[in-house]
């Protein structure tokens, strides 16, 4: 019978060499992050469960909230990655609403490893796809409701450092910063006086046309600090204009971006396709991390007005929703988001200028003459971040020590006009948002359609009644007639307001509804007008006797200065002949009959009414 051979003294020792080298093969080397290793998953090629399916999920779930990396943010799964170039962290997406992002199983492989028997793989594809499909995910991660690149505050104002904050649901991949509490203010110094140190050296280079506007540039920034509190309540859309080109009104939003997220921002150009600006604003948030929606150097061709409802749904909206690009599927993300236009000579629809807050930069004489005193914002906010971030957060920290007063200002953003016209105050900056009506007027190019439409009614001897100014020092009434929309078309016409609109209409009654839409929000608004020679102010009003008889408009009229001998000068230098022209009643006047316009009051060739 034959007997094994038994292994001489060199095999065994060669055998155990070989087993110590295939254990030194797999042992981790120096820096190894020994992943956890998830088991129910079968190795490529085949794609199935060796376990149960949602034990599996289940499993990776717990590994997925264990690694104090992975996070539910809106409707995204979204993982902390540290930065190629070692400076900072930063999120990547594995799940972009309901849709897994292309090699999220690659970046997946950074947190846990799969394995079958002794063979190691990363997760496959089609479990991952598995994975951030699942319902079993819903609620069981830990959920970001404010992520930032800066430290921002949590709901009672208290400032949140780096890190996650599983209280408040804050996540700030930033650096560290101390607030400074601003000394008190002396009030008897212009604004930029006002400022602490950085803050005053990094906008002292800016032309503000006013010490309002520096107050709401400030206001910019700060806002910024306090993103989260304004998502279900809305903040102000700003509108940074200049008088014209090259006076930095984009430096001046670069150095925003370049505070409140340490980079510049991504800039978006104003598209006359509404739906192509929509799909423009998706690439660009979804592209890259960025506080800030900036359309930039906004125009509009043949001097019509900036109009985007895109821009003025979602700058209110608690969540932005966006199409995304070469999709039918919608990217929805929570607004904290800071909204900014800037333009030269700002035109915008009468939305977005109520909506708007002015940030305005005027200079004159030629720009490129001009120079910024002191070192460039760009490279002092870079240099400097740390310390803007820490006075703009001891103005914070020094109104919530002050109790939180509100402040008085107006806005239709009322609850974040209150909120940080109330920090303003306590930091001394009382003239936060005392331009907004200003600027409005001469932003909303609908005011000054209003006014050519009083302009129209004051010199055609439409529907006004004048009310006589001090300086006259009488209680006599001027009554004018009160219209019904159907009566103002022929002012609507001599004032070339809606021209285009009220042309391609065809009946009488659908150019009578228009009248009524423009009419009905401008009552109670008071433009400036120049008529006859005189200077006044109109105001837009309506009486409403009964529903049969409806709503008849009319303008009030408060003139600057007496007329002379106590009636109106005639426009025209020389008086036309012919019999006297009947004022305007219920029907329009015949072409012939009709008064010459006031300077700056243009109207159509042709006289006739719109029928």
């Amino acid at each position: 019978m034959a007997t094994s051979k038994l292994p001489t003294i060199g095999e065994e020792h060669a055998a155990v060499l070989k087993t110590s080298l295939r254990k030194l093969t797999f042992a981790p080397l120096v820096g190894a992050r020994g992943l956890p290793e998830l088991i129910g998953v079968h190795a490529p090629p085949k794609s199935i469960y060796t376990a149960p399916q949602d034990n599996v999920l289940l499993r990776t779930i717990d590994i997925l909230k264990k690694s104090g990396r992975v996070y539910a943010y809106g409707d995204d799964v979204v993982c902390e990655m540290g930065s190629l170039n070692g400076e900072g962290q930063s999120l990547f997406h594995f799940r972009l609403g309901r849709q897994v992002e292309a090699g999220a199983e690659c970046w997946l492989a950074n947190v846990f490893t799969c394995i079958d028997g002794p063979i190691t793989f990363p997760p496959p594809r089609w479990f991952v796809r598995s994975l951030f499909t699942s319902d079993l995910l819903d609620g069981r991660l830990p959920r970001i409701r404010m992520y930032a690149a800066r430290p921002v505050f949590d709901m009672d104002y208290q400032l949140c450092s780096p890190g996650w904050h599983p209280k408040s649901g804050v996540l700030v991949h930033g650096p560290h910063v101390e607030p400074v509490f601003p000394a008190p203010a002396d009030t008897g110094l212009p604004a930029l006086g006002r400022l602490p140190l950085h803050l005053r050296t990094f906008l002292g280079g800016f032309c503000f046309r006013s010490d309002a506007d520096l107050a709401n540039a400030l206001a910019m920034f700060i806002t910024g600090l306090l993103a989260n509190h304004f998502v279900r309540e809305p903040k102000g859309l700003f509108l940074v204009d200049g008088n014209q080109p090259g006076l930095g009104k984009t430096l001046l939003v670069r150095c925003l971006g370049q505070v409140l997220d340490g980079a510049d921002p991504l800039l978006v150009p104003l598209l006359a396709n509404d739906v192509e600006l929509e799909k423009r604003i998706c690439a660009t948030l979804r592209g890259r991390w960025q506080s800030l929606v900036f359309i930039d150097n906004a125009k509009a061709a043949g001097g019509r007005v900036i109009s985007s409802p895109t821009i003025e749904a979602n700058s209110v909206a608690a969540e932005a929703s966006f199409r995304i690009l070469g999709t039918s599927e919608i990217y929805i993300r929570q607004n904290d988001l800071l909204w900014v236009i800037t333009m030269n000579d700002t035109r915008v629809s009468p939305d977005l200028a109520s909506r708007g807050v002015p940030v305005r930069l005027a200079y004159e004489g030629r720009p490129e003459a001009r120079t910024f005193a002191g070192p460039q914002p760009l490279a002092y906010a870079r240099e400097h971040r740390l310390e803007i971030l820490g006075e703009l957060a001891g103005m914070v920290l020094q109104w919530n020590q002050a109790d939180r007063p509100s402040g008085e200002q107006t806005h239709r953003s009322h609850v974040w006009a209150a909120i940080l016209g109330g920090i303003l105050q306590v930091a001394g900056f009382p003239e936060f948002l005392i331009n907004a009506g200003e600027a409005a007027a001469a932003f909303d190019v609908q005011m000054d359609e209003l006014g050519a439409l009083a302009e129209a009614a004051v010199v055609h001897d439409g529907p006004f009644i004048e009310i006589p100014c001090l300086a006259e020092q009488s209680d006599a009434i001027q009554p004018g007639d009160k219209l019904l929309p159907s009566d103002w078309l022929p002012i609507f016409k001599r004032a070339g307001i809606l021209a285009e609109t009220l042309t391609d209409l065809v009946s009488k009654h659908a150019k009578s509804i228009r009248a009524g839409q423009f009419l009905s929000p401008n009552v109670g608004r008071t433009v400036p007008i120049q008529a006859n020679r005189r200077s006044g102010q109109a105001t837009l009003r309506v009486e409403f006797a009964n529903r049969a008889k409806g709503k008849r408009y009319f303008f009030e009229v408060t003139w600057d200065a007496p007329a002379v001998d106590g009636k109106l000068e005639a426009e025209p230098t020389t008086k036309p002949t012919g019999p006297p022209k009947p004022a305007l009643k219920s029907h329009p006047p015949t072409p012939s009959a009709a008064k010459p316009p006031a300077p700056g009051v243009s109207r159509p060739g042709n006289d006739e009414p719109w029928e």
